[in-house]
């Protein structure tokens, strides 16, 4: 069935849905309903008495399409709305065709034709007919874009001209001829998004030497080829990028053409170095002036085919600037390699030309000697393209955005990076070598081959409010030695999603008050958060686990949040290679941090909801573990066991620097490592300046941690832990396990095989500054028991010391009398029940009326230097370790019953309730020895003191 254009009231001109314009007949009445896909549209002399324009302003179907003139004048169609047509095409000499939009061409079977008569398309032309064949009539102009999805493209001998400014051809096409014409745009370019054939004739041709055409494939990396066996290929003015020319065609014409990389089977005009030289303007010029600007030596004669190709390096020199105030703006889309390298009277250099403003460089840049601001502004960039090895260096220029965007090409930055624009990998390796950068933010969110190498600078990222570093799992990075630092100035949130990584370190600073996400897994050297200048939050992604070997902050008080991101579920920090890590003024929420007894935080910090594997450091836990309040502790660095502190003279300064054991290696210095073999002995005295007799008498943490297997976490935060938590608890089983005669060893639960190597070896000289003779005499307990005749057994069990002997005025008889085995269980004849439970000598003193000289006598043991009024420089050699001075707390006035008053008020501030809790229980156990040893014969006690 056929559709006729028909005039109303003598016009012709109308629009394609006015149904009153089409008929059913040749010249007939209008009013037939729009052309279906089986109705043939004729356009003819009956259409209309004069010129005419049709416009599709809907959905147009046709089968075939006809034109013929009208009576006088020309047919136009126009308009944008879709035109699909299911048969032939048929154009008239003359005719306008202004219509730009989508023409389809469908058939799905026979063979259609095309005839053109001279018209150009506009709008994009697709032939999506499987079975059908597209024949063309005579030669094919569009300057649109092209697609061929199903059916088959038959071209005869006829040429297919390509006309426009940026034009794709789509699927696989046969070509007679296939001509691509640039204009005078500098974007020209021919996109190949398959394969094509060309049997005939190929051309390739730009406007001029600097307004050259682009012919590439759709796809960075991936070649297209043009088939010419038995074609002739002539390209002038255009630049090639991944095509592949095969079938060894005819070369024709060779001019300027300019390799971009990927390409093969065309031999491109030889690489050559191109010269700036100043012309009438002293230098100042746009790039693409070659007539003025380009010359093949230095200083030499300027002419348009001396224009820098892309496998060119372009010099400006010395002589290529003559004055100051010169300006050469870049004004081309592509450059190879250029250098500023020598250049005089520093020239300005700006970027862009009408429309973008991107250089795409192909290969190195040097931007030694220009205007160092002058190309920095923001909506520029750089992009290198190259794919071999190339090079920036910046000069110290400001830099604009850098893009890297080079399948098989690496850039390597060789001097300080600086821009306020981002920096983006798309494709290719970017390596820093070794040198700072500071950039906007880092985007590299793509599926294609890519790779970051940091070097060993700085890597710091300063927007805000956005995702400041965004790159996905395929991105290969390698940050060994390097820190990527994070800087806001606002309180906006920034984002970190990078596909899992591994960094070296990450600094988290600036004086915005801001927080950054953490998205995915990552492994870090060392992640520090500086929140010297506002306060910073760090939100790990629920789910996600952050593995560090060391997570530090500044000594400042701006209180640093760890949280999740959403919903309950937490974010994990887990801690790699061993040790500890120990943070204040944090405030934790749903984070988990592994392994246990690792993450610590101290007592100006808060754990809130969701949070497992933290804890508080070993002072804050003592506090709870006797029952303070959090309120009832002293500053962390002062509730150190003070009282250790005044048993040995040491003063609290001291306290604050040395004895906080684990908080020693923030305050003096001395690395984690060193904990097990540097807070004892003389190391500490040379680290923290305290008196070497101080030392050797007091500090003797090495025992813990060498002699029984103790690790550094477990001395540091349990061992002195659990002495102390009995001695202020006061019960009668602490008394039972703590204050006996083998009071360290069994207090802390070690075995009597210790007795026998640690706490009585032969350096003890060395360590507490005793001679020799006496050292034999008294603090050797082997030598010992032959010196007072105790068997081997009871010089284990008995710890008698032949130096109390002399220091208290006790014979050698008596000590042989009295200090074997359990010591005074022997000499007065108590149980050993008994010993456990009235150990407190003062009262049992006045329970079994021995006289003061008798306990002098008979309960010289540790327990009696500690417990009875000693001078105190004897204090101060008995106590022997810092386990006791720390754990016991006795000060030079101590008395049996004021001990535990004197660390209740100068320490933890118990109350009087407490206190009198702590008396009643020493007074039960005084009250119990009465009963039992007030039956107990004594009645050579008074005259000898000993039975």
């Amino acid at each position: 069935m056929a559709k006729y254009w028909v005039p109303v009231a003598t016009v012709g001109t109308g629009n394609w849905s006015d149904t009153a314009h089409w008929s059913d007949s040749d010249g007939g009445a209008g009013g037939a309903s729009l052309p279906t896909s089986g109705d043939n549209v004729i356009f003819n002399t009956n259409s209309s008495p004069a010129s005419y324009t049709v416009t599709v302003d809907v959905a147009a179907n046709c089968a075939d399409m006809i034109w013929a003139n009208p009576a006088s004048g020309s047919p136009t169609l126009a308009g944008s709305s879709a035109l699909n047509i299911y048969g032939s095409l048929t154009r008239v000499a003359g005719m306008g065709w202004t219509y730009s939009g989508t023409r389809t061409h469908l058939a799905t079977s026979g063979t259609k034709t095309i005839t053109s008569a001279g018209t150009t398309d506009l709008g994009p032309i697709t032939f999506n007919g499987s079975g059908g064949t597209f024949q063309l009539s005579d030669n094919w102009t569009t300057s649109a874009n092209i697609t061929l999805t199903a059916g088959t493209f038959a071209p005869n001998t006829y040429a297919v001209i390509l006309t426009g400014t940026a034009q794709t051809i789509t699927g696989s096409f046969t070509f007679a001829t296939l001509t691509r014409t640039g204009t005078a745009t500098f974007t020209d370019s021919l996109t190949l998004n398959a394969n094509q054939t060309v049997t005939g004739t190929l051309n390739l041709t730009g406007n001029s030497s600097s307004n050259r055409l682009m012919v590439k494939s759709n796809t960075l990396g991936t070649a297209r080829t043009i088939n010419c066996t038995g074609a002739t290929v002539n390209i002038t003015d255009a630049d090639l990028q991944d095509i592949v020319i095969s079938g060894s065609p005819t070369v024709g014409t060779n001019t300027r053409s300019g390799d971009c990389g990927g390409n093969t089977g065309w031999t491109f005009t030889t690489p050559a170095d191109k010269f700036w030289v100043p012309g009438a303007t002293g230098g100042t010029g746009s790039w693409s002036d070659a007539t003025n600007h380009w010359a093949l030596s230095d200083g030499g004669a300027a002419g348009a085919n001396n224009y820098p190709l892309p496998q060119d390096t372009a010099k400006i020199v010395a002589s290529s600037v003559t004055a100051a105030s010169k300006t050469i703006t870049m004004d081309e889309p592509r450059y190879g390699s250029i250098d500023f390298t020598g250049v005089l009277n520093t020239p300005t250099v700006t970027l862009g030309f009408a429309g973008t403003y991107m250089w795409d460089i192909y290969g190195s840049l040097n931007l030694s000697g220009i205007n160092t601001a002058s190309i920095g502004s923001s909506g520029y960039a750089v992009e290198f393209c190259g794919r071999g090895s190339y090079n920036l260096y910046t000069g110290g220029v400001t830099m604009p955005q850098l893009n890297i965007n080079a399948p098989l090409g690496t850039c390597t930055v060789q001097d300080a990076f600086v821009s306020s624009s981002p920096i983006n990998l798309l494709i290719g390796t970017l390596t820093f070598n070794n040198i700072n950068v500071s950039a906007s933010r880092f985007l590299s969110n793509y599926t294609t081959t890519r790779a970051l190498n940091l070097g060993t600078g700085t890597f710091t990222l300063t927007n805000n409010n956005i995702a400041i570093w965004n790159s996905t799992v395929s991105l290969s990075l390698n940050a060994t030695g390097s820190t990527v630092v994070i800087s806001n100035s606002l309180t906006d949130t920034n984002t970190i999603t990078t596909g899992g990584k591994t960094f070296n370190n990450l600094t988290i600073q600036g004086a915005g008050a801001y927080a950054t996400t953490i998205s995915d897994s990552n492994t870090f050297n060392t992640i520090n958060i500086d929140a010297s200048a506002a306060a910073k939050t760090l939100k790990i992604t629920n789910g996600t686990t952050q593995t560090v070997a060391n997570f530090t902050r500044d000594a400042g008080t701006n209180v640093v949040t760890i949280t999740n991101t959403s919903s309950t579920t937490a974010g994990i920090l887990a801690k790699s290679g061993g040790g500890t890590i120990s943070l204040d003024y944090v405030a934790l929420t749903y984070n988990t941090g592994s392994p246990a007894n690792t993450w610590h935080c101290g007592a100006n910090s808060t754990i809130g909801a969701g949070v497992t594997g933290w804890s508080k450091e070993f002072v804050q836990m003592t506090a709870e573990a006797i029952g303070i309040t959090e309120s009832g502790v002293m500053a962390p660095m002062a509730w150190v066991l003070k009282v250790g502190a005044e048993a040995i003279g040491i003063t609290d300064s001291f306290i604050k620097r040395a004895l906080s054991v684990r908080y020693t290696p923030n305050v003096v210095g001395i690395a984690d490592s060193l904990m097990r073999r540097a807070l004892s002995n003389r190391l500490i005295a040379e680290t923290v300046g305290i008196a070497d007799s101080a030392i050797k008498r007091a500090l003797s943490v090495r025992l813990f941690a060498d002699d029984i297997g103790i690790t550094d976490a477990e001395n540091t935060r349990f061992a002195l832990l659990k002495s102390c938590n009995e001695a202020i608890g006061v019960t009668e089983d602490a008394i039972r396990r703590s204050w006996l005669t083998k009071i360290t060893a069994e207090g802390i639960g070690i075995a009597d095989s210790f007795i026998k190597r640690a706490w009585s070896i032969r350096l003890t000289p060395d360590s507490i500054g005793l001679v020799d003779s006496f050292f034999k005499r008294a603090f050797s307990i082997r030598p010992e028991s032959e010196t007072v005749g105790v068997t081997d057994s009871g010089t284990r069990r008995a710890w008698s010391v032949r130096m109390l002997a002399e220091n208290l005025g006790i014979s050698d008889s008596i000590i042989k009398r009295a200090y074997s085995n359990r010591l005074v269980s022997e000499a007065i004849g108590l149980t050993d029940s008994i010993i456990k439970r009235m150990w407190s000598v003062k009262p049992t003193a006045e329970q079994i009326t021995l006289s003061d000289m008798s306990i002098r006598r008979a309960w010289a043991v540790r327990m009696a230097a500690e417990v009875i009024a000693i001078t105190d420089s004897l204090v101060r050699r008995m106590i022997s370790s810092r386990l006791i001075a720390e754990t016991v707390g006795v000060i030079d006035s101590m008395l049996s019953l004021r001990w535990l008053m004197k660390i209740s008020n100068e320490v933890i501030a118990i109350t009087d309730s407490m206190r009198g809790i702590l008396f009643q229980v020493l007074r039960t156990a005084v009250k119990k020895a009465r009963m039992k040893v007030s039956r107990l014969p004594f009645t050579r006690i008074d005259k000898e003191g000993f039975l």
